[in-house]
C-alpha cells in the first residue's frame, strides 16, 4: 500500500505544472484590474488592464475637465518593470510600479517612473502572490532579473 501511495505522489510530482504564459496574463489581468485604483488628483480612473506581448497596458480615463475626457494608456514593458513603491495616501496602502513607464494621451505624452497606475487595498498574500506572478511573467518573458 505505501508503495502504490508513493508511486502515485511521484506521477503527481511529475506531472505538476506552471501557469503558461496565457494563463498567467490572464490571471494578471484580472488581479491589477480588481485591485486597481483611481486617482483623485489626477482625476483618472481605471477603464482596463491587458496584460500580453510582455507588457502591462492600462486604458486609464482621465476627467480633463468637468464636461471633457480622454482616454490614456499607459505602457509597462514587463522587462523594464524594477519594482513597486508602497505609501499610504492617508486613506490606504498604494502601490506603484517603478520603470521605464510611457504615459500617453492622445494630446500629451510623457516618459515616467513611475505609474499614475497603482493597486489599493491589497491584503498582503495577495500582493505575495501578484508578485510571484509578474516575477513567473517575467520569466516567462524572457526576464531573468527578479522583480
Amino acid at each position: 500500500m505505501k508503495k502504490i501511495l508513493v508511486f502515485a505522489l511521484l506521477l503527481l510530482a511529475f506531472n505538476a505544472q506552471s501557469q503558461t504564459k496565457y494563463e498567467t496574463e490572464k490571471w494578471l489581468e484580472e488581479k491589477l484590474y480588481a485591485f486597481s485604483g483611481n486617482s483623485p488628483y489626477l482625476h483618472t480612473f481605471v477603464k482596463k488592464v491587458e496584460v500580453h506581448n510582455c507588457e502591462i497596458l492600462v486604458s486609464i480615463v482621465v476627467q480633463e475637465t468637468s464636461s471633457k475626457q480622454s482616454l490614456g494608456y499607459e505602457t509597462i514593458p514587463i522587462s523594464s518593470l524594477l519594482s513597486y513603491a508602497k505609501y499610504y495616501n492617508g486613506v490606504e496602502d498604494v502601490y506603484r510600479f517603478r520603470g521605464n513607464i510611457k504615459w500617453t494621451l492622445p494630446s500629451v505624452e510623457l516618459n515616467e517612473s513611475n505609474s499614475i497606475f497603482f493597486l489599493i487595498n491589497v491584503p498582503d498574500e495577495m500582493l505575495e502572490r501578484i508578485q510571484k506572478a509578474l516575477e513567473h511573467y517575467r520569466k516567462l518573458c524572457g526576464v531573468n532579473e527578479p522583480f
